[in-house]
């Protein structure tokens, strides 16, 4: 009996992960951007492109300036990578079975999103379509959209997952916030100077996050004024949503998310101190894999997240 027919040349392909970095950094000309789609480190990408150029036996790329540029050799293997790469997601997709009737549309959200957009405005959503059961599962990255692990996400990056379409939904910035009793109990707090003293709520992930994101330190060396600010106290903790609970609560003064914030301070439960509110470099994006547009409950949920959340349903006080 004759063996399984491979494909002539397939046992020297490189590994998939070598292709997704080249398509990644073929496209941006840029190792950092590729990384920061990729959700690696930019010498991540770069040991990945030296092992593929050392597999090739072929310098797919040359420094230009302060990006990279392609070689021959890359220019014309990146459009025969990039259709590989689209072909096989494509493929993936066609394996997805079509959702039936009853079905949970799964939502794939951070806990600090899930907890200060989704909990409180769903019944909003599943009054206007009772047909389409939710289910939420938390994910602090983007699951495997393209297998699906869950029929859409919401995602606080730069909008760019391999494999997936991308749609703004809104930015965000930061400001320092506190509860009416904080500040009743505490006197105005009309400046960073006046910061000096209180105990500030610490939001430890913007400290695991992709460089740009403010945490206390980055926020007070940005807006100015803060050398007299013991930054070693207060409390920590491992969420946006917790900070900004903990705030509410009268617990210190939040470097709150004005996006993650919005019933908050619509409320009056927080109210911004001062000025600056900086914006951050990311947004949050409603994520589809490539091939979800044949699922007709993905168009509801999106539009309603987009006149529910987006920014032009701001009304930030900042």
């Amino acid at each position: 009996m004759s063996g399984p027919h491979h494909p002539a040349g397939a046992g020297r392909l490189p590994p998939l992960d070598f292709l997704r970095v080249f398509e990644a950094a073929a496209r941006h000309r840029h190792f950092a951007a590729a990384a920061a789609e990729l959700g690696v480190t930019p010498s991540a990408v770069s040991h990945r492109i030296r092992a593929l150029e050392e597999a090739l036996g072929i310098a797919l790329f040359r420094r230009e300036g302060k990006g990279v540029g392609l070689t021959e050799a890359g220019r014309r293997l990146a459009p025969a990578v990039a259709d590989g790469l689209a072909s096989f997601h494509a493929g993936l997709d066609a394996l997805r079975p079509t959702p039936l009737p009853g079905d949970p549309f799964v939502v794939s959200a951070s806990p600090s999103v899930v907890v200060k957009w989704l909990v409180p405005h769903l019944d909003e959503f599943r009054a206007a379509y009772p047909a389409i059961p939710i289910a939420i599962r938390t994910d602090r990255e983007v699951p495997d959209l393209g297998a699906g692990a869950a029929a859409c996400a919401i995602h606080y990056g730069l909008g760019m997952v391999p494999g997936c379409l991308s749609v703004r939904l809104a930015g965000n910035q930061v400001a320092p916030m506190a509860s009416p009793d904080f500040i009743a109990r505490h006197g105005r707090i009309d400046s960073i100077r006046d910061l000096a003293g209180l105990t500030l709520l610490h939001d430890s992930g913007a400290l695991e996050a992709e460089s740009g994101l403010y945490d206390w330190a980055r926020y007070l060396g940005a807006a100015g004024g803060g050398d007299t600010i013991d930054l070693r106290s207060g409390l920590h903790f491992d969420s946006s949503a917790d900070v900004l609970n903990a705030a509410v609560a009268g617990a210190g003064v939040a470097l709150g998310k004005t996006a993650l914030a919005r019933d908050d301070l619509a409320t009056g439960r927080l109210r911004i101190l001062f000025q600056p509110a900086l914006d951050e470099p990311l947004a949050y994006f409603f994520v589809t894999s490539a091939g979800a547009g044949d699922d007709p409950r993905v168009a509801p949920f999106r539009d309603w997240l987009a006149e529910r959340f987006g920014d032009a349903a701001s009304s930030d006080p900042v």
